[in-house]
Formats: C-alpha cells, sequence, structure tokens
C-alpha cells in the first residue's frame, strides 16, 4: 500500500497536481462514480470534482504507453 502513496506522491510532483485530485481522478477512472459521489467521498463539493476533465488528459499523456 505504501508503494501506492509513493507513485501518487511522485506523479504530484511531476503534474504538478494535488495528491487529492490525484486520487479523485484515479478513484473516478476506476468506479466511473458520479461526481455528486465523489464530492461526498472527498468531501469537496460535486463542482470541485470536474478537476477530473482536466486532470484525464495529463493522465492520458503520461500513461499511454502502459495503456
Amino acid at each position: 500500500m505504501m508503494l501506492s502513496f509513493y507513485i501518487i506522491k511522485l506523479l504530484s510532483q511531476e503534474i504538478g497536481i494535488t495528491t487529492e485530485e490525484i486520487c479523485l481522478t484515479l478513484y473516478k477512472i476506476k468506479l466511473n462514480d458520479t461526481f455528486a459521489r465523489l464530492g461526498d467521498e472527498f468531501g469537496i463539493s460535486a463542482s470541485k470534482c470536474k478537476c477530473f476533465s482536466k486532470n484525464s488528459s495529463y493522465f492520458s499523456t503520461l500513461f499511454k504507453t502502459i495503456v
């Protein structure tokens, strides 16, 4: 489990996105949950969860070789 947090921290430093936004984006990718439920899960408003669309382009570029 510690390795996953280490990777998230590295991604945060490399991309310049907060670890919370990275976790939220990965959670959305994995579960395809609604923004309202993600907001409840992370304790933020649903409108703040819209960072997913911005961050998904960063992730697609980074993970293009893996996927």
